[in-house]
């Protein structure tokens, strides 16, 4: 297992670090085109709101199968600094 140390990731342990085993999943993150600007301008133009009204997160088939996740259903996402609910894709 890979060991990213970071000064901005003093909470996620890993690698052989107590706890690394509660987190066992990688997560990245991205901006979807709809919502291009840091929100001050898309987020109050209810066009925009429509085309993605909903947190989510995509899944691949076999990781929802193994955690149990449905498509369209919703995931608690979990880390160490917080929790989120997010609809599956």
């Amino acid at each position: 297992m890979a060991a990213f140390r970071h000064p901005a990731n003093r909470m996620q342990p890993s690698g052989d670090e107590p706890g690394a085993d509660v987190f066992s999943y990688v997560a990245t993150t991205y901006r979807l085109t709809e919502h291009h600007t840091a929100g001050g301008m898309s987020r109050w133009l209810p066009y925009l709101a429509e085309l993605q009204p909903e947190f989510f997160c995509e899944i691949s088939p076999r990781l929802a199968a193994e955690r149990g996740l449905e498509h369209l259903g919703w995931a608690t996402i979990v880390t160490a600094r917080n929790a989120i609910e997010a609809r599956c894709w």
